[in-house]
């Protein structure tokens, strides 16, 4: 497994805000139940395509492996700077989070996908990070001080990360699990430096997409399997054609939660239901 030459100075680094807040770190239980995130495809894709995709990996005849980046000049960027192989790319996941923006479909998977294999993780999404997106155009133009921050949030996967994001998620919320999950802004004193200066920097310039800045990725080496899937939650078409093409194939999948979007008067929205939450937020 592969190991970053930057891990102990930033465990050292982070250790200095968690031991600040010892009051609050015991408001959450010993174990933070946070599952994973993983949504896809962006258009152009396919829906139907993925649609078939999805249940077959559910039904077991196929497992999640590395797909091809939507944004593959800064996904290749950030890659490049963590070290990582063309041919070794991994499969990505976030925190507690299926952004809608990443596509229409999204698993909901156990975090114990990650410990068959994990490559490391970062603190936000590195992609953005990478191409200077959103709040992160602060440092955007800056590539030696990109790298440099994504180097200083990001971690091997021999990493304790379950101690760090339970005591970031607590510091930031409290005993409220669901606040991070909903993407409700955290105090910004339980965020280092780096993370507190992207999110200035989006109030400033008025960006209201603030969630990457601040959502734990994780990339692992090892695909997931149905058995790692605890929820599936679809846009409302996307539902539609995913509920016909199960009762077509004969297909049931009694211990899946699977959560349709909602369409209101003047919207139609996916992942924000209360269920996706939820789910997210490790709800039995």
């Amino acid at each position: 497994m592969t190991e970053f030459p930057y891990e102990r100075a930033n465990h050292a680094e982070f250790s200095k805000v968690w031991y600040l807040l010892p009051m609050t770190v015991n408001a959450l239980p010993p174990v933070l139940p946070i599952r994973l995130g993983h949504a896809f495809p962006n258009p152009p894709a396919s829906e139907m395509d993925w649609i078939q995709w999805a249940i077959a990996f559910l039904d077991g005849k196929t497992e999640l492996d590395a797909r091809a980046a939507t944004n593959s000049a800064v996904v290749a960027r950030a890659e490049g700077w963590l070290g990582i192989a063309p041919d070794q790319r991994p499969v990505y996941s976030y925190a507690g989070c299926l952004h809608p923006a990443l596509g229409r479909i999204g698993l909901v998977l156990s975090t114990g996908w990650l410990t068959r294999g994990l490559q490391g993780g970062s603190r936000c999404d590195s992609g953005g990070l990478a191409g200077g997106l959103g709040g992160f155009a602060c440092i955007g133009p800056h590539h030696a001080e990109c790298k440099a921050a994504l180097l200083d949030l990001s971690f091997a996967g021999t990493h304790n990360w379950r101690d760090d994001l339970h005591t970031e998620v607590s510091a930031a919320y409290g005993a409220e699990v669901q606040a991070y999950v909903r993407g409700d802004e955290p105090v910004l004193a339980s965020l280092d430096d780096h993370r507190r200066r992207f999110v200035q920097y989006a109030h400033a310039k008025g960006i209201t997409d603030k969630r990457r800045l601040w959502t734990w990725e994780f990339r692992a080496t090892s695909p997931a399997k149905n058995t790692d899937v605890y929820a599936i939650a679809l846009a409302h078409e996307a539902f539609k054609l995913f509920d016909e093409l199960r009762r077509d194939s004969g297909l049931d999948f009694p211990d899946l939660r699977v959560i349709s979007g909602s369409v209101g008067p003047s919207a139609v929205h996916h992942f924000q239901e209360l269920e996706v939450v939820e789910a997210l937020s490790g709800a039995p």
